[in-house]
């Protein structure tokens, strides 16, 4: 065993003992560990290895690509619907995302904000109401809308009827 040979290993087998001849693997070994020249060229060679290494699992992801484009075009081909996620699914991915959550809590505390200060009309309120408006139209003899009534409060309706009764 000479340098040159294990040299020839490195290049032709890699770096790694392991995948060396069995037969040749103890003495180039131990020419290995007397050698920092021979232990600098591994070092290379374990960089060439690494390097080669990263080239072949490009290969299988670039195999990978194929085979899943190769399923998508017999797919289509054969005329097969494309499979969708389910709603919920679909909902739940988007609504993880920051600017769907953010658009979502924003509709959410406006509804929210719309039913606290929107108190539903009681039955009370729509008679009050109804009233208000037979009043000022016996007053003024003209029909008021909804608008002409809020304007006018308890004191305003009061002062209305007494101008009405001193021009009577």
């Amino acid at each position: 065993m000479n340098k040159q040979r294990v040299l020839e290993l490195f290049d032709i087998y890699g770096a790694h003992p392991e995948s060396w001849p069995a037969e040749e693997r103890a003495a180039a070994e131990v020419l290995l560990a007397s050698s920092s020249e021979l232990q600098q060229s591994q070092k290379t060679a374990l960089v060439l290895d690494e390097y080669l290494d990263l080239d072949r699992q490009q290969a299988d992801i670039s195999q990978h690509q194929a085979e899943a484009l190769t399923k998508k075009t017999l797919r289509l081909v054969a005329g097969e619907p494309k499979l969708k996620p389910p709603l919920f699914k679909h909902l739940l991915r988007n609504l993880i995302s920051p600017r769907y959550a953010i658009a979502f809590s924003a509709l959410f505390a406006i509804i929210v904000v719309v039913n606290v200060t929107i108190k539903p009309q009681t039955e009370e309120d729509y008679a009050s109401t109804e009233f208000d408006n037979w009043m000022l139209t016996q007053l003024t003899g003209v029909v008021a809308d909804d608008n002409d009534i809020e304007d006018l409060g308890f004191i305003d309706l009061v002062e209305l009827e007494s101008k009405m009764d001193s021009t009577i």
